[in-house]
Formats: C-alpha cells, structure tokens, sequence
C-alpha cells in the first residue's frame, strides 16, 4: 500500500543460535585476517563441523555492514577452544590463512574502563589511554 512502512523482514541465523545465556559458561576465540567476503553463517558452519560445542560465530561489521576482517567464536566446551587454538592457527578460510587467540570477555574491559574512568573522576584526572594485560 502507498504511503505504509513495509513489514521487516527478519532473517534466521544458526551463528547466533543459543547465544548470551547467563547460566551457561561459553569459551571465545578471536579470528583474525579472515576474507572480508566471510560472514556469520560460513565462520559458524566452518567451525562447527569440526568442533561440535561451538555455540556461535560472529564476523565484526562496521556501520555500513562491511566485515572489518575478524570476528569471534564461542564454544560450550573449554576442551573445543583449547584444541581450536592450536589446530586452527594459519588455516585457510577461503583462500587467506587466519589466526586465532583466546578472546578476552567484554564485560571485563568494560568493568576495567569503568574503574579506571572512576578513579581519574575521584582524583580530578582524565583517562588518556587505557592498557589491558
């Protein structure tokens, strides 16, 4: 109809099935150097036929939606990433070898900013830069 706002269309993605549950521990990986071509689905489907507790999978885009060439994947087992991270390292994903490292949580360098940012207000200080070890 003229003049109405279309209905949005969403889209099923198994690289994000079972995601964000708190009760559940989950392990991440960092992904680097992948194909700016790869997306959610095929870094799901990569790992997942070779680890079976992968939960998701997720290519990092900027604004417009373009891969900014890394991403993360989580898994339910700790015995997954461990073996992911020495297995995977220099493996192609299309035609460009990737590498990997452990994922540090988010909620922890939040939680660290906060602090930080926190102390500099407290001392009357602004924070410059932030080093996370």
């Amino acid at each position: 109809m003229a003049g109405t706002t279309p209905p949005k269309r969403w889209k099923l993605n198994m690289a994000h099935q079972g995601r964000d549950n708190p009760l559940m521990p989950d392990f991440a990986i960092f992904i680097g150097d992948l194909e700016y071509s790869v997306d959610d689905l095929q870094l799901f489907n990569f790992f997942s036929a070779r680890y079976s507790s992968v939960k998701s999978a997720r290519v990092v885009v900027d604004e417009h939606g373009d891969s900014r060439g890394y991403g993360f994947v989580r898994f339910a087992e700790e015995m997954d990433q461990q073996r992911a991270l020495s297995d995977m390292q220099g493996v192609l994903i299309g035609n460009k070898p990737i590498r990997v490292s452990i994922a540090a949580p988010k909620k922890c360098v939040s939680l660290i900013i906060f602090r930080c940012s926190h102390m500099a207000t407290i001392l009357g200080g602004r924070v410059r830069a932030i080093r996370v070890v």
